[in-house]
């Protein structure tokens, strides 16, 4: 870290992250403060996890619910928990109480479990909804078309806790792929609007969260 602090580290590569997500929301005229930022730490030591938390970074996200949850268990009680990787059936009952948010609902099997164990705990955590928009087969999530017969079934009071869609686009290095893809989220979007007619998914004209990994660590030893 050429003599500087890990806090001193961690907080350039904060405030860079930041000055570029600021910079894009200034280029479509969006507030900066409409995306939120939240920290992957799912490779990251727990010394650096607990910095940027010190640094006002309350959102963590991690892609595993075991570490997710010790990690849960000792760090401070402001942390809002993310949980962005799959989520197996029976680890369902665990993590509900401990995120904020799960951004990898890619079933309906796994939002009927969600909905089913969280009216007996009364935990309510806001869910995003995993599409496959790519229709790579590495990916997992829902097809587009499996999303649109799972939203025409459902109750609206069932709708209220899906806060939005993620989707990831494909890790070819192409803009325009990457382009293509959001644009069918976007296009989702609006037909789920049509059948509801108040469903307000997380990502309006863009996405309004950003998940952010290895550029909050970079030089970090």
């Amino acid at each position: 870290m050429m003599g500087r602090t890990l806090r001193e580290q961690m907080g350039e590569n904060l405030n860079r992250v930041q000055a570029r997500m600021g910079e894009a929301c200034a280029r479509v005229g969006r507030e900066p403060g409409s995306v939120r930022l939240i920290a992957v730490v799912k490779y990251a030591p727990e010394e650096w996890a607990r910095e940027l938390v010190s640094l006002g970074m309350p959102d963590l996200a991690e892609s595993r619910p075991q570490q997710l949850e010790e990690r849960a268990a000792s760090f401070p009680a402001e942390v809002k928990w993310h949980l962005i990787g799959h989520l197996q059936s029976n680890k369902v009952r665990k993590v509900l109480p401990l995120v904020k948010q799960i951004h990898s609902v890619d079933s309906g099997k796994l939002w009927q479990g969600i909905q089913r164990i969280g009216e007996e705990t009364g935990s309510a955590p806001d869910l995003l909804f995993e599409v496959n928009v790519s229709g790579e087969e590495s990916k997992q999530g829902f097809r587009p078309e499996e999303v649109l017969q799972l939203w025409r079934a459902s109750e609206p009071a069932r709708r209220g806790q899906v806060k939005g869609l993620m989707t990831m686009a494909p890790n070819t290095g192409s803009l325009d792929d990457a382009r293509r893809t959001f644009a069918g989220l976007r296009e989702l979007r609006e037909r789920m609007r049509e059948i509801s007619g108040d469903f307000e998914v997380g990502i309006e004209e863009g996405a309004t969260q950003v998940r952010i990994g290895s550029a909050l660590f970079e030089g970090l030893e």
